[in-house]
């Protein structure tokens, strides 16, 4: 897992310098889909529901990872900064380009059995729209 873990960070790194900074960068095993994982992206420039923006990022893992080292992923998800769950992970984990490991932990009523949180930053556009 250390491999992958090296190569999402790069990943996240290099997409932040070319679109920006991100909100939340993870991966995510469920509890219902046990041994795969969710990539779990949150930014500004990202449009949550854009095939352009998912495959966008697709294609930047793709280009890191064999075909072999791609079947642990089971999807990429997009999701934009104010969204609950996005905004609960933020709130009380705090992390740039490094990978914090999380276990059997709940978040806005989504059971997390095991994360790597690459970059968790809670956007200060998002809380200024809010208050």
């Amino acid at each position: 897992m250390r491999q992958l873990l090296e190569k999402f960070r790069t990943i996240e790194q290099d997409l932040s310098k070319q679109k920006g900074d991100f909100v939340l960068f993870a991966l995510i095993e469920l509890e219902e889909v046990q041994n795969k994982w969710d990539v779990v992206v949150s930014a500004t420039w990202l449009e949550e529901g854009k095939k352009k923006d998912l495959d966008f990022v697709i294609k930047q893992i793709q280009s890191k990872f064999s075909n072999d080292e791609m079947m642990f992923l089971a999807k990429v998800v997009l999701l934009d900064p104010s969204e609950p769950f996005v905004k609960n992970i933020t709130s009380v984990v705090s992390v740039k380009g490094g990978s914090l490991e999380i276990k059997d932990s709940a978040f806005n009523n989504t059971f997390v059995k095991h994360a790597y949180v690459i970059t968790s930053q809670k956007d200060s556009t998002v809380s200024l729209a809010q208050k």
